[in-house]
């Protein structure tokens, strides 16, 4: 890490930024530290629910903290952060169009599922049981190294994919679910698409995932998955649509690329 820290320190001198923004992680936290070192106005952005060990490390350091969901925080950092949303693609369809484009029923709900980047073993194997039955379709996304293992489970509005075109198919999705990584959840708060989550083990991540699901879920637009109950969850979901949709386009960071590029602008 000192390596990594003296290395960004030659960067920089070289470079000579105005300013420096990080996003924390093991990756931004050399850049960060060696910002504050040399001087350089650092700001931070936090992408999930809870301060990352990176971001924990560098705040008292940096002149801003921008987070993308509400966070309590101590005093200190309370004063120097402003919640910005966390950037994502603004593009959406409308809801008929995107579903006829990715070969759906516009007449029926569909059930967007996905994995991560990598897809999800857990999810591709314990979810097709409990679809069975369900008056929903099905976008699964199972990650490319599981496409050939789960193709079999293909049929009539049920589809199985290595990867979606995520603005097309939040766009024609009325439910999802899915891991619970910020840029999954900020995405789908864009698209006003209310969700059923199963975050990664704190084991795994150090609880983020946890963090996010429950911010989401406090606010009423998705909520923590129960494999022994799925079912009704999803059923539960479809005929309380409405209020969950709005809920969380609530937290909808529309505009969040601007309002960094603002508060970062605001350091030069």
């Amino acid at each position: 890490m000192l390596q990594g820290v003296l290395r960004a320190q030659a960067l920089l001198r070289r470079l000579r930024p105005k300013a420096v923004l990080s996003t924390g992680g093991y990756a931004g936290f050399p850049g960060g530290m060696a910002a504050s070192l040399l001087g350089i106005p650092l700001l931070l952005h936090e992408q999930n629910a809870r301060l990352g060990l990176a971001n924990r490390a560098l705040a008292p350091l940096a002149k801003g903290l921008a987070l993308s969901v509400p966070l309590a925080l101590p005093a200190p950092l309370a004063r120097k952060a402003r919640v910005v949303g966390y950037p994502v693609r603004e593009v959406r369809y409308p809801k008929d169009e995107a579903k006829r484009r990715l070969g759906f029923d516009p007449q029926r709900p569909l059930l967007l599922v996905l994995g991560g980047s990598q897809g999800s073993l857990e999810l591709n194997e314990r979810l097709p049981p409990v679809l069975k039955g369900l008056p929903v379709q099905v976008l699964h996304q199972v990650g490319e190294r599981w496409v050939e293992r789960f193709r079999p489970l293909e049929g009539e509005g049920y589809r199985v994919e290595g990867f979606v075109d995520t603005p097309l198919a939040m766009s024609a999705a009325d439910l999802l679910l899915s891991r619970a990584g910020a840029g999954t959840l900020a995405e789908a708060a864009f698209h006003g698409l209310p969700a059923i989550l199963f975050p990664l083990s704190p084991k795994l991540d150090g609880g983020a995932q946890l963090a996010n699901a429950r911010a989401y879920a406090q606010a009423g637009g998705a909520v923590l998955g129960a494999w022994d109950r799925l079912s009704s969850q999803i059923l539960e979901a479809l005929e309380d649509l409405e209020a969950r949709r709005r809920a969380m386009a609530r937290l909808s960071p529309e505009g969040a690329a601007a309002r960094l590029a603002d508060l970062l602008e605001a350091f030069l």
